[in-house]
């Protein structure tokens, strides 16, 4: 798979990911966790709730075969840019709410 299409698919899981509501960076990262782990599990024909207690082996596995199956394995450091970048296109805004939350960010 290319770069490019690696790109435009993690575009689109993030835009997916703010489909529901506004979100920060690290909320849209943990969906997209859940995502890859969900599919994973989908894959080998584990119970997700089960495997969330083994925590590191799924992260390993899931994330072996995340890209090969076309899904990006972001973690929140990875998202932040590509909201800017999404912001720059117009497709994503942020809304900053006083007080102690961070940043939200949702569909424009």
């Amino acid at each position: 798979m290319s770069a490019t299409v690696r790109s435009l698919a993690a575009n689109q899981r993030v835009l997916g990911a703010l489909s529901d509501g506004p979100k920060t960076a690290n909320e849209i990262a943990d969906v997209l966790l859940l995502e890859v782990w969900q599919a994973w599990a989908d894959r080998h024909g584990y119970d997700l709730a089960a495997l969330i207690e083994n925590e590191v082996e799924v992260r390993v596995m899931a994330w072996a075969e995340a890209e090969e199956n076309g899904l990006a394995y972001l973690f929140s450091h990875q998202v932040y840019p590509r909201l800017r970048a999404l912001e720059r296109k117009g497709l994503v805004e942020r809304v900053q709410i006083a007080g102690t939350r961070p940043m939200l960010w949702r569909l424009a």
